[in-house]
């Protein structure tokens, strides 16, 4: 089907439900509008509908696409909401209907090379999507991973279609006479008719290059050539790589696919050791708070340059039971009521290096863990007050406000809606702070919007967490804790008692901050 094909949908109805609007691209099955979504005579929202004819000799593969996608749930997975039947030029249609995007990486590409901090971020998270998909029962194989298929929505990176992808067992290979997927972007095992997770490993090395350099690692006049290059010849780079990069490349490159590496170790080597990065699950804390009731208040606003207000709410004293029994005293201290804004720390530091500006009620983002001392320290020189980072166990009371359960407005996340921003209503972004319900101790945003940073070093053992509520200070420096969940991220974790360890120097635009300032005698 040719594009003049395509563009006879524009301005049809697909079904009662929605209208094609505008053409944004085609493929080989299926044709994808800007389309409005409309219930009644009420205008719903945008979406992005993917059209595909239904073909009775793939109908089962068709099928298969549309229950794929709309399994995912990762902020780096193109977010599919729901599949449709229609009836568009009189032709029979499955729908897939998605959100929107910004452009593809094909697009950008177009312009130029990206930096290897922005390669970083993308592949982390792109990482972190594929260590998903691999570890489903059965493993998802894209089988088309290439920039073509990778769109952005607002500041993220995600991978789109899976128009072609496989479910297979585990780590084993499936075998299939049908080769699929782009020629430039296969491994060696696809020609001999094997599917497994390393297939999207090898195109996820071709990707690395091809952002980093412009170029492509392997080349050929035609698929022939192409395909002895790849099943038999080194890549060819001719810039020299920044690390880790070039030790990522060669190991996605692997043309044994039972050698290629696993997400897993990308993630691990960009993070420079095997530890869990930002995005991937690892065993989350259990905990109890236990607390006394709140006193009266003795709230405090500081007051920023450019009359910016910072308002922070009493934490009262009392007790925090971790896992394992580990019992935390803390004493009293004041919160910010919400994450540090834009307005706030641009009015301190000059600057706001938040991927969606445009409102400063929303959460600053963006900001490694020393950018935001940095903040606490000047806000302390501006004001005279003792401002800084919450320890993780000040953080994990303050948000409990005295409960007991998953969320501190109960274990039910469905009920998650109304208490915070996170994947399933965030339409990938922040949003201004204070939008939704608080606790009970009148603090808001602790569930979702952006994570939040902590002063305490990491720890896998909270045995070692300090029992008077100060940081945790040994082991190694360079990593710190985060908290609360964020926008792109799902309900488990915006647990109260979820944490991860990133590295200090880590910049997302999931990731801002709250401080507290110590309470007078």
């Amino acid at each position: 089907m040719n594009i003049q094909f395509w563009r006879t949908f524009e301005g049809k109805n697909f079904n009662s439900k929605y209208k094609l609007v505008k053409l944004l691209g085609f493929g080989t099955y299926g044709g994808v509008f800007l389309a409005d979504e409309v219930i009644g005579d009420t205008f719903m929202r945008q979406v992005a509908l993917k059209v595909i004819l239904i073909d009775e000799a793939r109908r089962v593969d068709q099928i298969r696409e549309l229950q794929i996608a709309t399994t995912f749930n990762h902020s780096h997975l193109l977010r599919c909401f729901t599949s449709e039947l229609g009836k568009p030029n009189a032709m029979d249609c499955l729908g897939l209907v998605m959100e929107c995007a910004n452009e593809s990486l094909d697009k950008r590409l177009e312009k130029g090379t990206l930096s290897a901090d922005a390669v970083r971020e993308i592949v982390i998270g792109w990482a972190g999507a594929l260590q998903s998909l691999q570890s489903m029962s059965p493993a998802v194989v894209h089988r088309d991973l290439k920039p073509a298929n990778v769109l952005r929505v607002g500041n993220v990176w995600k991978i789109a279609d899976f128009g072609v992808a496989r479910l297979v067992g585990g780590k084993t290979a499936s075998n299939t006479i049908h080769v699929a997927g782009s020629p430039t972007y296969m491994p060696p095992d696809a020609y001999m008719g094997q599917i497994s997770p390393a297939f999207d490993m090898w195109s996820l090395g071709v990707m690395i290059v091809e952002m980093l350099t412009g170029q492509l690692p392997f080349t050929g006049n035609t698929v022939q050539e192409l395909q002895v290059a790849v099943q038999s010849r080194e890549p060819q780079i001719s810039n020299r790589l920044p690390a880790p990069f070039d030790t990522i490349i060669r190991g996605c490159l692997i043309k044994d696919r039972k050698q290629r590496w696993t997400a897993r170790q990308v993630l691990d080597a960009l993070s420079s050791r095997g530890s869990e990065i930002f995005g991937t699950p690892f065993t989350p804390s259990p905990a109890q708070a236990i607390s006394q009731p709140r006193v009266q208040s003795r709230d405090l606003v500081l007051t920023l340059p450019k009359n910016q207000k910072l308002e922070l709410v009493e934490i009262p004293s009392g007790r925090l039971v971790m896992e394992g029994g580990h019992e935390i005293r803390l004493n009293g201290f004041r919160m910010g009521k919400y994450p540090i804004t834009q307005g706030q720390y641009e009015a301190v530091m000059g600057s706001n290096p938040s991927g969606f500006k445009g409102n400063d009620r929303c959460p600053v983002e963006n900001v490694s863990w020393n950018d935001v001392v940095e903040f606490c320290q000047k806000v302390s020189q501006q004001t005279g007050q003792q401002v800084r980072l919450p320890s993780e166990t000040e953080w994990e009371y303050a948000c409990r406000a005295g409960t007991t359960t998953r969320y501190y407005f109960g274990d039910n996340e469905n009920d998650l809606d109304r208490y915070g921003w996170y994947d399933d209503n965030s339409g990938s972004k922040t949003h201004p702070v204070g939008e939704k319900q608080p606790n009970g101790w009148g603090l808001y945003d602790m569930h979702g919007n952006v994570w939040e940073w902590g002063a305490d070093v990491w720890t896998e053992n909270v045995s070692e967490i300090p029992k008077n509520g100060s940081p945790f200070s040994g082991g190694d420096s360079s990593r710190r804790i985060l908290r609360g969940g964020s926008w792109g991220n799902d309900a488990d974790l915006c647990r109260s008692a979820y944490r991860y360890g990133p590295y200090a120097d880590y910049r997302y635009d999931l990731i801002g901050f709250r401080v507290v300032v110590v309470s007078f005698p």
